[in-house]
C-alpha cells in the first residue's frame, strides 16, 4: 500500500484526494497483472503471488469533494 501511494504521489504531484485514490487502485492493479516495471513492481509480484488484495480508502470528519480538494502532505 505505501509503494502505491508513493508511486501515485511522484506521477501525480499536486494531485487531488480523489485522483490519489484512483492512482493508488491503478498502481496496485498493475502490480497484480504484471504491468509495472522495476525491481520494486518485481519484489510485490513475488512476495504477493497470490495478488494484492488491499483496497485504499479514504476516511474524514467531513464531507468534501474528493475530486476537486488538493492532497497536501
Amino acid at each position: 500500500m505505501t509503494y502505491s501511494f508513493i508511486q501515485a504521489l511522484e506521477f501525480e504531484p499536486g494531485t487531488t484526494y480523489g485522483r490519489l485514490l484512483t492512482a493508488m487502485r491503478s498502481a496496485i492493479r498493475d502490480a497484480n497483472t504484471g504491468v509495472g516495471s522495476g525491481p520494486i513492481a518485481s519484489l510485490l509480484r513475488k512476495v504477493f503471488s497470490l495478488g494484492l488484495t488491499q483496497e485504499p480508502q479514504l476516511s474524514s470528519s467531513e464531507m468534501f469533494d474528493i475530486y476537486r480538494r488538493p492532497f497536501l502532505l
